[in-house]
């Protein structure tokens, strides 16, 4: 028998106060066990966040190569097999998510040569909730063999809310009183390079000697920070501040426990990303927006100003985000209809609260015979944190770079029951390990590249995660120790 799909508004029009922000949700919801991912938009732009609920698959693929989901086509298998007990005609919503496979890639995870650090986390989930930031609405959704079920279920979640609607009104002063303890408490913690500025300067000539020897074109090299979390901090504590400090269309927040050295210990991505993979709608068109380009933001209109138009108008700029674009073409069209790929605008520049960048718009048209995960897999990881030729620059970085990058520059998305998509890519990010943070930020280097100036470039990106933990709203100060 094939489940069914139901909903029902936790909003009406005369009951607006009930539409709590996602954060609010999770962390009542999470205090229950009832939830452990979030998917969240934190511009004005984005319209959906969606929160899991009761994730009663959860696939983890840990330092084992033999693991039943170590590989895509694997994970695919598992997928299709649960999508036949669902009678998807019965969604019927406008919306892009529907259940399904929320999905965690690390970077690691997509290197064949490096067993150790081949890591994922799935968790399947058939009930949700969506908030639509533009109505002001909740939708209690989930899938049910029986609509008595469903009724039981949603009864018990919408009380659950209006519960969390009465509470929030009740105990604001006190959550004011914790939120200073914890801004006082955020301020305490200072991250620290783990490689010098000369040895970055010496990975920067070893990979323009590669470049100039024809190797690869365009290397993303990044840099590692690290900063130990204090136990009265949580990482969700982390990531409220985040969608203040640095909000961005592609956030997102996942904690799990993980088996190390068989001890128990908490996982948790902190992602303020800006940027897509890609995405995949019900009309089967894929799109992805590459980011490539880059100036600080200083705050100051005229300064600002004069920044957007020397990066708009550099031929260096240009080319580089290019090469990049034409990766990003070239990997659609591995997968998408013939002739359907186009750049549909570029160049554009788009402001975040520390940098600006340049951002193209690419589309295509996917086959019948073409799945989700056909893209991510032809996508995966993305040109823009890598570089050109996208494998051989993989192969020089992991030569390169100190420590492995982990969850860095690797996606966070979700596989929807009824066929769409969408992927972010893990740059701004965070991901902790206990109490570790540990995190990353870097930039395109081509053959004509200065060090100075993409050491500078990185420290900016890096800023816009370490302005969370700061009260001082300069994006100048990094908050790094060397």
């Amino acid at each position: 028998m094939q489940k069914q799909f139901y909903f029902i508004p936790a909003t009406t029009k005369d009951s607006t106060n009930l539409y709590i922000s996602p954060l609010h949700v999770y962390e009542f919801f999470h205090a229950q066990t009832l939830c452990k991912e979030l998917l969240y938009s934190g511009t004005q732009t984005g319209q959906y966040s969606f929160l899991p609920l009761d994730t009663h698959t959860e696939l983890r693929e840990e330092n084992n190569i033999h693991n039943t989901f170590s590989t895509l086509k694997n994970v695919e298998k598992y997928f299709k097999t649960k999508q036949k007990h669902y009678n998807l005609e019965s969604f019927t919503l406008n919306i892009p998510y529907c259940g399904g496979l929320i999905a965690a890639f690390s970077y690691d995870y997509a290197l064949q040569n490096n067993t150790q650090q081949n890591t994922a986390y799935f968790a399947f989930s058939d009930v949700f909730l969506v908030f639509d930031h533009k109505k002001k609405e909740i939708l209690i959704c989930g899938w049910f063999n029986t609509k008595s079920f469903w009724e039981q279920y949603s009864q018990r979640i919408l009380l659950q809310i209006q519960r969390l609607s009465r509470k929030r009104t009740k105990t604001l002063a006190t959550e004011l009183e914790k939120k200073e303890q914890n801004n006082h408490l955020l301020e305490n913690i200072t991250f620290k390079n783990i490689i010098s500025k000369e040895h970055y300067f010496k990975s920067f000539q070893t990979i323009q000697k590669e470049i100039i020897q024809g190797k690869s074109f365009q290397i993303n090299l990044s840099q590692g920070f690290t900063a130990n979390k204090p136990n009265e901090v949580s990482a969700f504590d982390i990531f409220k501040h985040a969608t203040i400090k640095n909000p961005a269309p592609m956030m997102c927040f996942l904690e799990w426990e993980q088996n190390k050295n068989n001890k128990k210990i908490k996982k948790s991505i902190i992602s303020c990303s800006p940027e897509r993979l890609f995405s995949l709608d019900t009309k089967r068109k894929i799109f992805t927006q590459p980011i490539a380009g880059t100036r600080k933001l200083t705050k100051n209109r005229t300064q600002d100003e004069q920044l957007e138009n020397e990066l708009k108008t550099s031929e260096k700029e240009i080319a580089e985000h290019s090469m990049i674009v034409d990766l990003l073409r070239n990997d659609f069209g591995k997968v998408a209809e013939f002739g359907s790929v186009e750049v549909t605008e570029f160049a554009r520049v788009e402001k975040y609260e520390t940098v600006m960048h340049l951002v193209t718009d690419i589309e295509a048209q996917l086959p019948e015979n073409k799945s989700a995960f056909d893209v991510f897999s032809a996508l995966f990881p993305g040109g823009t944190i890598t570089g050109t030729p996208k494998q051989e620059t993989i192969k020089i970085l992991e030569r390169e770079e100190i420590r492995n990058r982990g969850y860095y520059c690797g996606s966070v998305g979700y596989f929807s029951l009824h066929g769409t998509a969408d992927f972010n890519i893990l740059i701004r990010t965070l991901e902790q390990t206990d109490n570790e943070l540990y995190g990353r930020a870097g930039g395109g280097i081509v053959y004509d590249a200065n060090a100075e100036n993409e050491y500078e470039e990185s420290l900016h990106k890096w800023a816009g995660i370490t302005k969370i933990f700061s009260q001082n709203n300069d994006t100048t100060d990094t908050t790094i120790q060397s």
